[in-house]
């Protein structure tokens, strides 16, 4: 039987064989550097030990500067009814992320290796996929209506 690693130590472990910077913020926050497809995302993950969920927060390099506009929150809206799992929101810094929790039970430790891996997977896709279109609004102020309906299109495949 393996050792099965606390879960900010999984974390670690799993930076360490992908060659992603990481850096232990506290105790029970370490924030990782992970590359997506167009951007770095620095990916915050916070244990809370009391009531076993681990915070995942996935930020852009986008940056918030104005009052947000309408179609900046009607794509927050769509963002969120498309994506599988978790939410995109501007942090109390204005920041924009994606953010999700996992409940790891005790008896479900074993599986976080493959639990990281699959939301750290997500985080990265769904970023992929809208942060695109935030930072187009954020530049613009606006989005076409085909903007839209490419952004409300699932991908499915790879080409």
């Amino acid at each position: 039987m393996q050792d099965i690693l606390p879960p900010l130590l999984a974390v670690e472990n799993l930076a360490e064989i992908n060659d992603w910077h990481c850096n232990w913020l506290s105790e029970d926050e370490i924030a990782v550097i992970i590359p997506g497809y167009s951007q770095l995302y620095e990916v915050h993950f916070i244990w809370q030990e009391n009531l076993h969920c681990l915070h995942l927060v996935c930020f852009s390099e986008l940056e918030i500067e104005q009052t947000l506009t309408y179609d900046f929150l009607k794509l927050l809206m769509l963002a969120n009814q498309k994506v599988s799992v978790g939410a995109f929101t501007v942090l109390e810094n204005n920041a924009l992320a994606y953010r999700h929790v996992l409940h790891i039970a005790p008896e479900n430790l074993g599986e976080l290796d493959f639990l990281l891996q699959e939301v750290l997977a997500i985080a990265i896709e769904e970023g992929d996929s809208f942060f695109p279109g935030f930072e187009k609004i954020l530049k613009n102020d606006t989005l076409s209506q085909d903007d839209f309906t490419l952004l409300s299109l699932g991908v499915e495949g790879s080409a």
